[in-house]
């Protein structure tokens, strides 16, 4: 019996952990994607702004 408990914790610390792990990447890529969107906004404002530029030539 003692050894089925241990078995049992085992197999829940290692859930726990897995979770964490990805918990963690899942931060990292939501943080990746908001830098990309923001950098997608900078972009689109330089592309109108050199669009101004050009038309003022």
């Amino acid at each position: 019996m003692n050894g089925l408990w241990i078995f049992v914790i085992a197999i829940l610390g290692y859930s726990a952990g897995y979770n964490s792990k990805r918990g963690k990447l899942q931060i990292e890529v939501d943080r990746i994607d908001s830098a990309r969107r923001i950098l997608a906004e900078e972009l689109t404002v330089l592309r109108m702004s050199s669009n101004l530029l050009e038309k003022e030539k």
